[in-house]
């Protein structure tokens, strides 16, 4: 069924996420989330609402080529819910450690509240350390 609001929330959801990491467009952030967006994750941002958020963006783009590929997305109310799996390469400087061109991989949960077709809100589950771990690794 086309035109509820879970299912408006979830292609919101959807495209934003494509569109920042797998295009790098940030003006989908202006866009997309409200401008008092609050990320709950556990790297908290060094700047509030979309900027912040832009620049965590930034930040990562540099450092990694960025494929996000979403799944099991699931809305409801003003909620949506869905698991993550971004690819990459390392490309530049990340956490203190130069380019290794290694793949790399990080799985996660989010949850984003959406209101008024904004997200307002937002929660990720995932590994911190698993990203630098992976470029930091000995070997090829």
């Amino acid at each position: 069924m086309s035109g509820s609001a879970p299912d408006a929330n979830k292609e919101l959801v959807r495209s934003f996420y494509e569109r920042v990491l797998n295009e790098g467009d940030l003006a989908a952030a202006d866009e997309a989330l409200d401008p008092d967006y609050e990320d709950h994750s556990s790297v908290p941002l060094e700047l509030p609402g979309p900027a912040g958020f832009k620049r965590r963006i930034e930040e990562l783009r540099r450092s990694f080529t960025l494929r996000i590929e979403l799944s099991d997305m699931l809305a409801e109310g003003d909620l949506v819910a869905f698991r993550w799996t971004i690819t990459g390469e390392h490309i530049a400087d990340f956490g203190g450690v130069a380019a290794t061109h290694r793949q790399v991989t990080l799985r996660g949960l989010n949850l984003e509240r959406v209101i008024e077709g904004k997200i307002t809100q937002h929660w990720s589950e995932f590994d911190p350390g698993s990203l630098l771990d992976q470029v930091a690794a000995s070997g090829p």
